[in-house]
């Protein structure tokens, strides 16, 4: 099964597509506004700051305060990628 990997910016109108089609073309135009090569860069550097700034008195590594603020970050870099000005004609995006 042949995968469609063409976007909606690529097609135009999508109007004229399948509705798996559309879907599929829509979702990928939301995964790339989250711009996740950016992202996933961002998350290693705060993983790095987190464990160069956690004290070594504490014996109990913080996992669950790592994963709140890796997560926390991840959310706040991938609306401001999603907010860019050449985004700005595209549905869901303010």
């Amino acid at each position: 099964m042949a995968v469609n990997s063409a976007t909606t910016l690529e097609i135009g109108n999508t109007a004229q597509l399948p509705p798996v089609s559309r879907l599929s073309a829509t979702l990928t135009d939301y995964w790339a506004l989250t711009k996740p090569e950016v992202n996933l860069l961002i998350v290693i550097a705060t993983f790095a700051s987190f464990y160069q700034a956690s004290s070594i008195d504490l014996h109990p590594f913080q996992l669950q305060r790592l994963i709140h603020t890796l997560l926390g970050t991840l959310i706040v870099a991938s609306r401001y990628g999603s907010s860019t000005p050449k985004c700005a004609g595209l549905p869901g995006v303010h």
